[in-house]
């Protein structure tokens, strides 16, 4: 996944905020542990990485001159790492319809050869639904709904 080329604002803001990210993501496994005296130490820090943030941008006064899609960007590719941010940020993932053909005679075998477009689309259209819904992956979510032999997608509202 390659990312545009940042200029020197858009990077300082990117590491900054990752920075942010990342204590974040530390506090949250200090929590899953029970790790206090961790989460404490952590905390510590992550008030300096805000303060950091907060530098960064006042210097502009919360108005840098950045491009919006090319800070995300960044985030998603170099926070992918990051807990906080992967929750966050997520990368937009879409299957196409041959995708989805590979993962049905994947999981169903020569059961899925007869699949037609209709129903590859129908698969296709609600993996990616749940997906959006839920912290899955579209693949796996299609591998799922594969070795099911019918499914129906309720809206959730």
């Amino acid at each position: 996944m390659a990312t545009p080329r940042l200029t020197a604002a858009e990077e300082r803001l990117v590491e900054r905020y990752l920075w942010v990210l990342d204590f974040v993501s530390r506090c949250a496994q200090a929590v899953d542990e029970g790790n206090w005296y961790y989460l404490m130490d952590k905390a510590g820090q992550l008030t300096g990485a805000a303060s950091r943030l907060e530098e960064e941008l006042g210097a502009s006064r919360g108005r840098p001159k950045v491009r919006a899609e090319a800070v995300l960007a960044a985030v998603r590719f170099h926070g992918r790492h990051y807990r906080a941010s992967r929750l966050l940020h997520p990368v937009q993932v879409e299957l196409t319809v041959e995708e989805v053909g590979s993962i049905l005679l994947a999981v169903a075998g020569s059961a899925g050869v007869p699949a037609d477009e209709a129903v590859l689309e129908a698969l296709r259209r609600d993996s990616q639904g749940i997906a959006e819904r839920t912290d899955l992956p579209p693949a796996a979510v299609a591998r799922v709904l594969s070795a099911l032999a019918s499914w129906e997608v309720r809206d959730a509202e």
